[in-house]
């Protein structure tokens, strides 16, 4: 196999675990914070929740954006040349 390829298969697959890590603290989080005993505790799970969620979500926007279109490119218009004049 290609180094290059190799490259690009052991980036995704790395990406794809930070994104897994990244959404797995969401429900721990969520668990542990319900049954807090305390006040700060339990907000700073919840506050980690949303920020995991969030970051989530921006992380897998990078990811995929760069697989769609970000704009519908039009080509030029084509300019044919002018018949010459007839006298």
């Amino acid at each position: 196999m290609p180094a290059h390829i190799l490259k690009d298969l052991l980036i995704r697959i790395g990406l794809a675990l930070g994104a897994g890590v990244l959404i797995s603290i969401v429900p721990v989080a969520l668990r542990n914070g319900r049954y807090a005993p305390s006040t700060f505790r339990r907000v700073f799970l919840f506050t980690l929740a949303g920020a995991a969620l969030i970051g989530f979500f921006i992380y897998s926007y990078f990811l995929v954006a760069p697989h769609f279109a970000s704009s519908t490119h039009e080509p030029a218009p084509v300019v044919y040349p002018l018949p010459p004049a007839i006298p």
